[in-house]
């Protein structure tokens, strides 16, 4: 894996960013809420001419549910489930910017999905700049408005920071970044742009 920070945004793209990219597998966004999945992916999709998925927004069509709606009537065990068939589905679909839930590296199988289908960006933040970039509590089914939101995102990160980590080709830490110098520095990590448009 490739960290990345603002002092470093210029580094040389690597032959694996490259073969990836030109075996039309998927890019895929993993990291915690607040992270930008959703937002660095739909900027990466406009840039690159690609589709963009949010895997939420998957599960939600296919449900006709809020995320919220589905943890609280059908459980969270429910979720991943349908969560980890969309995420199948999904690695079949060839070269697509995939947004993916907070949660998706808890389950094994959807690790290896990760791994070994696509080419998966680690949007690391500190569980501080997560807090400031986080709104609406409410519609965060793992969140409690009663809780110090900070606390809780710094455990929640305690559960699953091995697990981001094992599945990132590329970690990209964002505290220093806007949204728009994430969407730069992973095009030029994976020189998305002269794979789209050869010669």
């Amino acid at each position: 894996m490739i960290p990345l920070n603002k002092s470093n945004i210029g580094q040389r793209v690597s032959n694996t960013v490259n073969k990836y990219i030109n075996l039309m597998k998927p890019i895929f966004l993993i990291g915690m809420m607040g992270s930008w999945k959703s937002t660095i992916g739909k900027k990466l999709a406009e840039k690159t001419n690609l589709s963009f998925i949010d895997i939420d927004d998957e599960i939600q069509l296919k449900l006709s549910k809020s995320i919220a709606d589905i943890f609280r009537n059908d459980g969270e065990e429910y979720f991943r489930k349908i969560e980890s068939e969309i995420l199948l589905e999904i690695t079949k679909a060839g070269s697509k910017i995939i947004s993916t839930g907070g949660g998706i590296i808890l389950i094994p199988g959807n690790r290896s999905l990760l791994k070994s289908k696509g080419y998966t960006v680690y949007l690391k933040a500190s569980p501080e700049v997560l807090a400031n970039r986080i709104r609406n509590i409410g519609k965060r089914p793992l969140l409690n408005a009663n809780i110090l939101l900070v606390t809780q995102l710094e455990n929640i990160l305690i559960e699953r920071k091995s697990f981001y980590n094992e599945v990132a080709h590329f970690i990209l830490d964002t505290d220093l970044l806007t949204s728009n110098d994430a969407m730069q520095a992973i095009i030029k990590h994976m020189n998305i742009n002269n794979a789209n448009n050869p010669g």
